[in-house]
């Protein structure tokens, strides 16, 4: 991964020629896009294509197999991201609120902001103040995109954020979720079947290649 001081403020990521992969295997190759602010982008493409290996990339998880890669520093040093994943359960080994928990996404800011966390919970429908423990699945899936939106992202990286809601759920959180894009943030979004309304770009996987539909 290439870092530049120099990016321009209106990008966030760029990837020319890009191919991505696990050890060997390359799953699919030959990506050109630009990720600018205030943007919505989903990935798309069949179980195993890449998808969830596309974002590992972009976030430093993973070596890209070939070409270049940029990165705008705030992306890089986590100061400027918000992620929803798929593997970041916490273990229930102490008392934690909802609160708690969404404040876990501001680490590394130096400082808790309880405004932020209180309009994160309160956007997704959840009690700041409960336990976060008490909530069922999807709650709790709700308080993940809640965390990652009381970092006040510049760029949001979702990675099937809607599993396990409702359509009231998912309805809410795409709104909370636009709600940031609208604010500057970029959002580049995997989902199994993504709402069919909402206006964004397409980097589709398929046949071990990219497709880039923009906006």
């Amino acid at each position: 991964m290439q870092v530049h001081g120099d990016i321009e403020e209106s990008v966030l990521l760029r990837t020319e020629g890009l191919a991505i992969g696990r050890g060997s295997r390359t799953f699919a190759s030959g990506l050109d896009w630009t990720v600018r602010p205030s943007s919505w982008w989903w990935i798309e493409g069949d179980n195993g294509s890449g998808k969830t290996t596309l974002l590992s990339t972009l976030l430093g998880e993973l070596p890209p197999l070939a070409g270049r890669l940029t990165v705008h520093p705030w992306v890089n040093d986590g100061s400027g991201l918000g992620t929803v994943l798929q593997l970041d359960e916490l273990l229930p080994t102490l008392p934690l609120s909802v609160a708690d928990y969404l404040g876990l996404g501001q680490a590394g800011s130096g400082r808790r902001d309880i405004g932020a966390v209180e309009a994160a919970a309160e956007a997704v429908g959840l009690d700041a103040w409960a336990s976060y423990w008490s909530l069922s699945g999807g709650q709790r899936q709700r308080a993940r995109v809640a965390r990652a939106l009381a970092r006040h992202p510049a760029l949001l990286v979702l990675d099937e954020p809607f599993n396990h809601l409702d359509a009231d759920s998912t309805a809410r959180c795409l709104a909370a979720v636009e709600e940031r894009r609208q604010a500057g943030a970029a959002v580049l979004c995997v989902a199994h079947l993504p709402p069919a309304a909402r206006q964004a770009g397409r980097v589709r996987i398929s046949a071990g290649a990219f497709v880039v539909e923009p906006p």
